[in-house]
């Protein structure tokens, strides 16, 4: 969380003329529409559970394209799978930061009270123009939440992929984000 995986696989998605997916992204705009799937998806993740791969898999299998950026999924072995049953994947870019900029960024989330549209709270809508407000996830529990999650599953799970595909770690706690995306960019080229 709070690395830059939403401004990355946006401008990665553009250049590649690719289609970028934030699992978080879906998974909220499913819960507003009501969705029975997102639902029973935060159910889980309320009690601290893993979202049974299948059921993860229902929300983003509608939006894959030939060449996808996916950010959020999948974030464990059974995902993954899940995931190569469909398609091909070809690389996977782990982002990582400083714990105390990590904790920095996430408390700075910020959305428009109007339209969701998600930034930091010192930022202002661009299509509302008011100021964006902290969103009503953003507490020190979901924090400790995330961080757990982050070191018990995805931490072995991008472990596990070194053997099926190539990854690439990247550390942008101090990169600038040009920076971050000609080196990704770069690295993608040669493992494509």
């Amino acid at each position: 969380m709070c690395t830059g995986k939403s401004t990355l696989g946006h401008r990665l998605a553009r250049n590649l003329h690719g289609r970028y997916i934030s699992f978080g992204d879906l998974k909220r705009e499913h819960l507003v529409l009501g969705d029975p799937i997102a639902r029973s998806m935060q159910n889980y993740a309320d009690r601290g559970e893993p979202i049974p791969p299948d059921l993860a898999f229902r929300i983003v299998e509608p939006h894959l394209e030939a060449c996808t950026i996916l950010s959020g999924f999948p974030i464990s072995r059974p995902e993954m799978i899940r995931l190569e049953q469909t398609c091909c994947v070809v690389a996977a870019i782990h982002l990582v930061a400083d714990h105390t900029q990590i904790e920095r960024r996430f408390f700075a989330r910020g959305e428009c009270p109007v339209c969701l549209y998600l930034g930091t709270i010192e930022n202002h809508c661009p299509e509302h123009g008011v100021k964006l407000v902290q969103r009503n996830n953003v507490t020190p529990e979901e924090f400790q939440r995330r961080v757990r999650l982050y070191e018990h599953r995805i931490v072995p799970f991008v472990a596990s992929l070194l053997d099926t595909v190539s990854v690439l770690r990247v550390d942008t706690t101090t990169q600038d984000q040009n920076r971050v995306l000609v080196h990704v960019q770069s690295w993608l080229n040669e493992v494509r």
